[in-house]
């Protein structure tokens, strides 16, 4: 989804008047944490994506404009692979004081895959992965990949790319820590959320994302610090026309902590609902 679409049209019309950006803008590769599959055992596969310096791409909800990086990950029947997992971006200033939600740099987007228990060893399995998103920096490029890695079956495996899946699964958000407090309307529709956090540790660059579905748009974004206590809140509105939402909105609270490695929490508040209640 890209929003708004005049400030995309901007600026896919600014880059002919422009010099052309360099190219391969992002490097993406599939790779896998495990050196070969093993029957009925997990594994996760990521698509790394290296960005080149001064552009950068966006997460599952862009922010004010842009437009989400999207996976799909393709396995022979069989084999389950769970939801594409974003790890907790950075908030950005954008030409037009623009705010964006995105990475810089690079980013490894992941998803955990389990493999049928009758493999056979001996054999190997194709994996693939289209990729697809928006690049941009003083102007937008979009970016398209296919990917593919071929694992061979086998009874025992070693881990692979170790440091890399360490990294960027432990930038995934995860639950604890974090409570929601949603405000209805008499008919149970959402109509603000107040989110509380508890930080691990005093943090730096602290950020609420909410991530609405479609038709959905959040708005009034605060989070503010007090020790290792974050608050924040933000208010819904359905947009006119919309059909009415199914997907929850998920929140994140985004922190740098005393380390310097990027973390967050989040949490799921649906947007109708027949009272207020915790989410944790």
């Amino acid at each position: 989804m890209i929003r708004p679409a005049f400030v995309l049209l901007a600026m896919f019309a600014s880059l002919a008047a422009c010099a052309a950006p360099p190219s391969d803008l992002v490097k993406a590769e599939l790779l896998a944490d495990v050196s070969a599959i093993q029957p009925g055992k997990p594994f996760n596969l990521g698509v790394m994506m290296k960005i080149e310096p001064g552009w950068h791409t966006y997460w599952k909800n862009p922010g004010d404009s842009g437009s989400p990086t999207k996976i799909s990950f393709t396995a022979p029947d069989g084999f389950t692979i769970e939801p594409l997992q974003f790890p907790t971006p950075i908030e950005f200033n954008q030409p037009g004081d623009i705010i964006g939600y995105g990475y810089v740099d690079e980013v490894m987007l992941t998803a955990r895959v389990t493999p049928p228990k009758d493999l056979k060893p001996g054999d190997s399995i194709d994996l693939k992965a289209n990729a697809s998103w928006l690049c941009c920096e003083a102007v937008c490029v979009p970016g398209h990949q296919s990917l593919s890695i071929r694992l061979p079956v086998a009874s025992e495996a070693s881990p692979a790319n170790k440091e890399l899946f360490e990294k960027w699964l432990a930038m995934v958000p995860t639950e604890k820590g974090f409570a929601a407090q949603p405000k209805t309307t008499g008919d149970g529709k959402l109509e603000s959320v107040q989110i509380n956090a508890t930080l691990p540790s005093e943090a730096k660059d602290v950020h609420l994302f909410p991530a609405p579905p479609r038709g959905v748009k959040v708005e009034n974004i605060q989070v503010k610090t007090e020790g290792k206590t974050a608050t924040g809140s933000f208010t819904v509105r359905v947009l006119q026309g919309a059909k009415p939402a199914t997907q929850p909105i998920e929140a994140v609270v985004g922190y740098t902590d005393d380390s310097g490695n990027r973390r967050g929490m989040k949490g799921t508040i649906p947007v109708q609902q027949a009272g207020s209640s915790s989410v944790n």
